[in-house]
């Protein structure tokens, strides 16, 4: 932060690290070739640019409402052996796409990312093996 940093300066720091944040659980992951969007960030399209420029994939937005009801309808018809169309029922409404020239500053945003993840690690264990420690009862 600088004198010079203004809200929407924080929001968007928010954003991003929100976005690394899920790459890094994607990537922990193994990746995903498809990610369905669904809930009140799909509302914001800024919000979810940077997930598609942070992630490098088109996020697929799932059509509202009743996102939560489609997918039970889904669940119980291939449990009653009955055949509908997954992809009809769960066509996305929308894409966004990520965008190539600003994925590659993202792509340097993650790596520091991952370098203060990584700084940070040692005082995390750090602070979970003193806790653990001032938590335990010596009785006599």
């Amino acid at each position: 932060m600088r004198l010079t940093t203004t809200r929407d300066d924080l929001v968007r720091a928010v954003c991003e690290g929100l976005a690394y944040a899920a790459r890094h659980c994607f990537d922990a992951a193994g990746g995903a070739a498809r990610i369905v969007a669904c809930g009140g960030g799909t509302r914001s399209r800024p919000w979810l640019q940077v997930f598609a420029d942070v992630l490098g994939v088109p996020l697929q937005l799932a059509r509202t409402p009743e996102v939560g009801a489609r997918g039970a309808v889904l669940a119980a018809a291939a449990a009653r052996g009955e055949d509908l169309d997954p992809d009809t029922w769960t066509a996305p409404e929308d894409v966004v796409e990520p965008d190539p020239a600003v994925a590659a500053r993202y792509a340097d945003g993650y790596a520091r990312y991952l370098d203060h993840v990584a700084a940070a690690r040692p005082f995390w264990a750090t602070r979970q093996a003193s806790a653990a420690a001032s938590d335990v009862t010596v009785s006599a």
